[in-house]
């Protein structure tokens, strides 16, 4: 038996995984906003990195800039799941205009 991907219920299943799919990376991209909120709380002083009597070695400085990298990545991750999300519902959206149109053009065609 061969599977009918036109069939209706195909369709439907094809919209319905879409959208499923889209959910998974809103999903994540609301994850990766939590990381990046909590990499945001992770500012050290520079007291943090002093020992007694050891000049400044530089190493709160490298620490915050890898933090502050770390959270711009984060926060780029998080933007990019949800266009990821938002393009995957316009698919989604447009599938189903499709489908629609086609059924207004075959009723046409075939006058139902």
């Amino acid at each position: 038996m061969e599977f009918d991907y036109g069939s209706p219920a195909a369709i439907r299943a094809a919209r319905q995984a879409i959208r499923a799919e889209a959910a998974r990376w809103d999903d994540a991209g609301e994850r990766m906003t939590a990381v990046r909120a909590a990499t945001a709380g992770l500012g050290l002083s520079p007291l943090g990195f002093a020992v007694a009597d050891v000049p400044d070695t530089g190493q709160w400085r490298v620490y915050e800039e890898m933090r502050a990298h770390l959270a711009g990545l984060f926060g780029d991750a998080a933007a990019e799941f949800h266009g990821i999300a938002a393009a995957l519902r316009a698919c989604a959206e447009r599938y189903s205009a499709a489908d629609l149109g086609a059924v207004a053009d075959l009723a046409a065609v075939w006058g139902d």
